[in-house]
């Protein structure tokens, strides 16, 4: 729903992944209210396959997000070389007892932005 970049965080002098609602759809109420839902489920997450929020802005023009650069092809050159054959697999983790069914993850690679 947002376009994501890659960026530097100057604050801290890290490279980070910045996705912005566009303009166009930031007028949209229901798509900024998915936008900031979005922003907070995951920033409320932590886990080592769900990439880290460190800061979002709702009221900027444009809304962003700021997240961990999670190193690799983004899902969508995944999909055009193939189908994305590959792109769900077991956490590196593996499953923990009594933790219910391995946890599968979707690695969208906002590292080659």
């Amino acid at each position: 729903m947002g376009e994501v970049y890659r960026a530097q965080d100057a604050r801290v002098g890290r490279n980070v992944a910045l996705k912005i609602l566009p303009e166009s759809l930031a007028a949209d109420t229901d798509r900024r209210w998915r936008f900031e839902q979005e922003a907070r489920l995951a920033a409320a997450l932590n886990h080592p396959n769900i990439m880290a929020i460190y800061d979002f802005g709702l009221d900027a023009h444009p809304p962003y997000i700021v997240a961990e650069l999670v190193p690799g092809e983004s899902l969508r050159v995944l999909i055009e070389r193939g189908g994305g054959h590959g792109v769900l697999h077991e956490s590196r983790a593996g499953p923990r007892a009594g933790s219910g069914p391995p946890l599968r993850s979707v690695q969208p690679g906002a590292g080659a932005v």
